[in-house]
């Protein structure tokens, strides 16, 4: 199992990388997918700690506590993580919507014309409401 986590690592650091273009890992950057998959793999570390200090690996704690982390962990890192990709998504929402509207103000009648097609395709109202009436 030790192996298999070890590989998990290993693909997320990938991952990360292959998404910023090799500028960054798991030990530096600052993007969402950086951190997204730093905040998965550290309480998904803590399962395996529980599991070294309970009765199954070193007997350090009883098997009531262990379960009882068990349950704590589960619960704290599946609700944090719920919460952190929640907040990811409304500021990268934010950064797209930034940038789409950057495009807008930039954009030539066609340009506009297509992206207000793409957006009532997609139902897309909130791009509408960030538009002033003479845009």
């Amino acid at each position: 199992s030790t192996f298999f986590f070890i590989l998990m690592w290993w693909a997320i650091n990938k991952i990360v990388m292959e998404a910023t273009g090799d500028r960054e890992n798991l030990c530096r950057g600052s993007s969402y997918i950086r951190k997204t998959s730093l905040f998965v793999l550290v309480s998904w570390t803590l399962f395996p700690i529980l599991w070294i200090i309970g009765p199954e690996g070193g007997n350090l704690i009883t098997a009531e506590v262990a379960t009882g982390g068990i349950a704590v962990i589960d619960f704290a890192s599946k609700g944090a993580f719920s919460l952190f990709i929640f907040w990811v998504r409304l500021k990268w929402g934010g950064q797209m919507l930034r940038g789409e509207l950057e495009e807008w103000q930039q954009a030539d009648e066609a340009t506009r014309i297509a992206t207000l097609i793409k957006h009532i395709n997609t139902g897309d109202a909130g791009f509408f409401s960030h538009l002033e009436p003479d845009q």
